[in-house]
């Protein structure tokens, strides 16, 4: 009996000492950049410019909106939300149906499909810097997107603010010659608040180099209106 008692007791300091392994705060992570949820939309107002060496320039404001649907199991046997992408040219006109796609989120990434294309969005834990490969899951080739501005303030055309940012810049080339940009912002518990798209060709001749002067390319904004639960 005495020898039980000891040997319950030595168990139990045994026990005592074991580390425990502690859940990921997955907060920290910074997995509620980018919350999905069922019925979650997104609503944002676009501004388009097309350049062409001929025509001047087209400007085209539409608005967009995005709408998480059911929940699935997609790629690599990962939950999945199915979402539904809308257009409409003003706020007075009925939402019309653009595009359908999945978004899935697990402690490592988001990643999301759009146009047969699934792109790797975000990446975690947040890292000031962190760089990973955006294509990973498609076939258009290795390319790196980065992580900049992470946790901080970030105000969207001094009217609406947010605490907690970060940006990911999934092409940042620049030349004399050429622009090719492309930058998306996130903020917490939100989502993607913004997104800069520009493919720009300018003026190389020796009157007009370095001026900016675009002979053609495309420039892309998007900037959200509202959001939240239908």
């Amino acid at each position: 009996m005495k020898n039980n008692f000891i040997f319950i007791l030595i168990f139990s300091l045994l026990w005592s000492c074991t580390p425990t392994k502690e859940e990921p705060n997955l907060r920290e992570f910074g997995l509620d950049f980018y919350p999905l949820e069922e019925n979650f939309f997104w609503e944002y107002d676009v501004k388009e410019t097309i350049y062409t060496l001929i025509n001047a320039p087209v400007v085209l404001n539409y608005q967009i909106r995005e709408e998480l649907k059911e929940l699935f199991i997609g790629l690599d046997n990962l939950p999945a939300y199915r979402y539904e992408r809308y257009k409409r040219n003003t706020s007075n006109e009925v939402w019309v149906i653009d595009s359908t796609g999945f978004v899935q989120k697990n402690n490592s990434f988001v990643r999301k499909s759009a146009n047969n294309y699934t792109f790797v969005k975000l990446v975690f834990p947040l890292q000031e810097g962190k760089t990973w490969n955006g294509n990973a899951y498609n076939n258009l080739g290795a390319k790196d997107f980065q992580m900049k501005d992470v946790r901080k303030s970030y105000q969207l055309d001094n009217t609406q603010n947010f605490s907690q940012t970060l940006k990911v810049f999934q092409v940042n080339d620049s030349s004399l010659v050429a622009l090719n940009r492309r930058v998306e912002i996130y903020a917490e518990d939100i989502g993607m608040i913004e997104a800069s798209y520009k493919t720009l060709n300018y003026c190389s001749t020796s009157a007009c180099v370095g001026q900016g002067v675009i002979r053609f390319g495309n420039d892309y904004s998007q900037k959200l209106k509202r959001y939240g639960k239908l």
